[in-house]
């Protein structure tokens, strides 16, 4: 496929493209049902009221892809979709549903979710430089994101940011390189108490 494809009210079932090249395609209202996008190369997709269930995007290649657009209020959902080793970098979003998806040693670094909704979702590897929201700025008119029964218990943070989120549901890393703080305001409280109490410099730097 060459130049801008344009798929509209489109259903895709059970369609193995493993190994496609299928660069700059745009789905309008379309359906994606049990395919296989395993190491396709995806770049630059733009979709808008499109519903992608049970498919597989292992080790594909989704760079420079909008995933969550919408159109006049009409939402993207990705049900049950295999992410692992995806390329995920430069994805855009605005608003989605991302339900029991995993993103299994995904590249994700510099993604921002903007208001994208996960529901039981699971990341395991390393996350980059990426952002949660609740909403995007402006789409409060869209369902909020609550981060319902995501896993993280295997996911390496660097820089990632959660933004106007209440994380109740999380399962945070456990592993020794991370710290969970419940009640943080008060343990932080807590913790400049006790700096300030000392005279050392290192204890005033982290003050």
């Amino acid at each position: 496929l060459s130049n801008l494809i344009e798929l509209r009210d489109v259903t895709w079932k059970g369609i193995d493209f493993s190994n496609s090249q299928l660069d700059s395609l745009r789905f309008l209202n379309c359906t994606i049902e049990n395919c296989r996008f395993e190491k396709a190369r995806c770049q630059d997709w733009r979709m808008w009221g499109t519903k992608i269930t049970n498919s597989n995007f292992r080790m594909a290649d989704l760079r420079g892809s909008a995933l969550g657009g919408v159109d006049n209020g009409k939402r993207n959902a990705f049900i049950k979709i295999d992410f692992a080793k995806a390329d995920l970098r430069q994805t855009a979003y605005f608003s989605a549903d991302m339900v029991e998806c995993a993103f299994i040693d995904a590249k994700l670094s510099k993604v921002d979710f903007e208001g994208t909704v996960f529901v039981n979702c699971i990341f395991k590897g390393k996350l980059e430089e990426v952002q949660f929201y609740r909403h995007a700025f402006g789409g409060e008119a869209y369902p909020p994101n609550e981060m319902k029964g995501v896993d993280f218990r295997d996911a390496k943070f660097h820089f990632v940011e959660f933004r106007g989120l209440d994380m109740y549901n999380v399962k945070w890393p456990e592993d020794e390189n991370h710290i969970v703080l419940n009640n943080y305001k008060a343990s932080l409280d807590k913790m400049l108490e006790v700096l300030q109490t000392r005279s050392d410099i290192p204890s005033k730097q982290i003050a």
